[in-house]
């Protein structure tokens, strides 16, 4: 778990998963519990730009995934 962010505005991965899609500054990641139910992360306001990942590719929690866009006033990130 990334317990030591290197900047401020990071975006980690809440759970280890893999990415569904990414999309207009949002990243979508899937996750299954287990006992095999699936759910989803959405992350927006993400600068794509600095995302080294694709769709498809595995994440685990506290990994980073990009930087929060810096284009949003004030700063922020939305995760749901």
């Amino acid at each position: 778990f990334n317990t030591s962010p290197t900047a401020v505005f990071d975006v980690c991965a809440a759970a280890d998963g893999r990415i569904v899609a990414m999309a207009g500054g949002r990243i979508v990641v899937a996750h299954t519990t287990a006992a095999g139910l699936e759910f989803r992360t959405v992350y927006v306001h993400v600068d794509l730009g600095t995302v080294s990942k694709v769709a498809g590719d595995p994440v685990r929690r506290g990994e980073v995934l990009g930087l929060a866009d810096a284009a949003t006033s004030p700063i922020h990130l939305h995760f749901g």
